[in-house]
């Protein structure tokens, strides 16, 4: 099974006799990312009685039933990451008790279904190679290559306004190339630099 990641962030929620079970799919690019946004959402979902979560990354696996009964949550959700193939991810699933024990089976089972709850509703990309690379040049030639990005699947960031425009453009390294190589001399390129890019795969 080929290796996918989430294209982006998706959150998705069910109740259960009360309780209310949010599931969050994040891609994550480095492990110090799990941590943040374990942070970020104890932040967000401050009063949540447990924070279970899975993540997968190469060969790191991490999980936590974070309170929960041993194995109940944790492992649940590492098992559906890799049944899915599914890497490079960060699971969260955030409970609000809700004054009803479910039981194991019951709770084990809830932890599955709102794992494979977010993920029927995520799309997932693979990683590709793509390139940057900076561009300086008139505020005239600036405008016409905003139109121009805009028929691409390239994306102008970090632009600097002073007496000449200064951005930097990414994509797909060989679209990069050939979109650069027809632009006028009068601009002028930087070094082009190997980037990794998600590429959403289709449904």
């Amino acid at each position: 099974m080929a290796e996918l990641l989430p294209f982006k962030e998706y959150i998705s929620e069910i109740k259960v006799l009360g309780s209310r079970f949010i599931a969050i799919l994040e891609p994550i690019m480095e492990e110090k990312e799990i941590d943040e946004y374990l942070a970020k959402f104890k932040e967000v979902y401050p009063k949540a009685t447990h924070y279970c979560y899975a993540a997968r990354m190469d060969a790191l696996e991490r999980m936590s039933d974070d309170g929960e009964p041993s194995r109940s949550a944790g492992m649940p959700l590492l098992t559906i990451l890799r049944q899915h193939g599914i890497t490079r991810a960060l699971i969260l699933v955030i409970r609000y008790f809700g004054g009803t024990k479910l039981g194991l089976p019951r709770l084990t089972r809830t932890y599955r279904d709102s794992a494979e709850d977010v993920i029927s509703k995520a799309s997932f990309a693979r990683i590709i190679e793509g390139m940057e690379m900076p561009l300086e040049m008139s505020y005239a030639d600036y405008e016409y290559v905003k139109k121009l990005v805009a028929k691409t699947n390239l994306t102008i960031y970090n632009e600097q306004f002073s007496e000449q425009v200064n951005i930097l453009i990414k994509g797909e390294k060989e679209e990069l190339t050939k979109f650069v190589d027809s632009l006028s001399y009068e601009i002028i390129r930087g070094v082009g630099k190997t980037i990794q890019l998600l590429k959403e795969e289709a449904k």
